[in-house]
């Protein structure tokens, strides 16, 4: 399935929610908790016990190979992968020195 640009999806197994700023083509699976994320999944109050790191909330995640990147909207117990490669949390960029 091609991740389209303003997406918002749902993962079925924790209460992670994304919206994707960058898409690709490429034919994959988003997994949050070892979940598939999708657009018509209803939130779910009882996470997966064995997820693992916690998904930050407005904290951006992106995939190095494939150029997907998600904005979170939601918490929860993740991690989130795209064909099993785990997404890494992106760095902020450091403000320019005012002098």
């Amino acid at each position: 399935m091609a991740i389209k640009v303003g997406s918002q999806l749902r993962s079925t197994a924790s209460s992670v929610q994304v919206v994707v700023v960058r898409g690709s083509e490429a034919d994959g699976t988003l997994e949050a908790a070892g979940a598939e994320l999708t657009h018509d999944a209803t939130a779910n109050s009882a996470p997966n016990a064995s997820a693992g790191e916690t998904i930050q909330v407005g904290k951006r995640y992106v995939d190095a190979d494939s150029g997907i990147e998600l904005l979170v909207i939601a918490a929860g117990p993740g991690p989130i992968a795209f064909n099993g490669r785990n997404l890494t949390l992106k760095d902020s960029k450091p403000l320019p020195a005012s002098d």
